[in-house]
Order: C-alpha cells, then structure tokens, then sequence
C-alpha cells in the first residue's frame, strides 16, 4: 500500500458492530508501523516494548535474531489502545490475538470499506512498510535493520528506482 492508503486505513471509521474487523485492521496497521511479520506482531509483549527511547526489542520468530525498531506515534497509539483491555505484565501479549486466516479475511472488507482495490494478505504491511521508507529516501541499509534482513540483497526487491528520483539524481551530477 501506499503512504496513502496506509493513511486512509488509519482514518477508516468501523462500525462498532464488528470488533473483529477493527482488531484485524489495526493489526495490519500496526505492521505498516513497525514492519513486524504476523507471527511477531501476534506475539509481541510488553516485556517486548521499552522506554526512553519508546522502541520495540525482541528476536524474531524467523531466524531468532534480535530486532530494534524505534516506535512511531501512531503505532504507540495502537498499543496503547490494547493496553487498557490487558495487565501489562512482561510476560502478557500486546496485540489481540486472531489467526492470521481470519485477519487476512477481514483485510479484504476492510479494503472494500476504504476504497482501495488490491488483493491484499498480512504480509503486504511488512511490504508497505519497507517500500514507504524507500519512497520516503530512508537509506536503504536502514530499511534492512528495520526489516531483520540479514544481507543488504534481501532487502534490494523494495529499492525501484522512481523517475523522478533518476532526473534529480542527474540534475545533481550536472550541478556537481
């Protein structure tokens, strides 16, 4: 997804009549966010979560190596929305648990909701994440770290060169 759409999800009002489609919308949000795997996102606790500065620090399911993430606003706001409804004990789940089946059906309604016509899964956040920090000029071994990709190459498939970016890039070099 988009910066857009990222945005657009974030201010998509749900009905209160269905908690599941919130709970699965803000899961994949909070991906967007951090660029956290389903399987990390799900586990997260709070013995996970770290102050001054607010960062995520944990070892990834995948490989069990450790992962720093600095957290956003936005994702804080997430957690923070969950923390009213657990203890928050280390030991305790941050995020509300859903099989990743069901998140990725409710994914599609939430797309409909907001207007945006892709296919996606829960993997399309991790996705969107590590794209939007590339639009975005994030340097790229930065986006590596953030994502847990052991080799730079791991992380080359999110780095496209835009149009735009090859005409200023050329504009530099004239002015060199």
């Amino acid at each position: 997804l988009s910066i857009d759409e990222v945005k657009t999800l974030g201010e998509l009002k749900i009905s209160d009549s269905n908690p599941f489609v919130e709970r699965a919308r803000d899961l994949f949000l909070f991906s967007c966010y951090t660029g956290l795997r389903y399987s990390d996102a799900v586990n997260l606790k709070w013995g996970d979560i770290k102050s001054n500065p607010d960062r995520i620090e944990l070892k990834i399911i995948k490989t069990s190596k450790p992962l720093l993430i600095p957290l956003i606003p936005k994702a804080k706001e997430i957690l923070e929305k969950y923390s009213k409804l657990t203890i928050r004990v280390d030991s305790q789940k941050v995020l509300p648990q859903m099989a990743n089946q069901v998140v990725n059906r409710n994914l599609k309604d939430i797309m409909k909701l907001a207007g945006i016509n892709k296919n996606i899964s829960f993997h399309c956040s991790r996705h969107s994440f590590a794209s939007n920090l590339v639009e975005l000029r994030v340097p790229l071994v930065y986006v590596k770290d953030l994502l847990g990709h052991q080799k730079i190459e791991q992380t080359m498939i999110y780095a496209k060169s835009l149009e735009g970016d090859l005409f200023d890039s050329m504009k530099m070099l004239n002015e060199m």
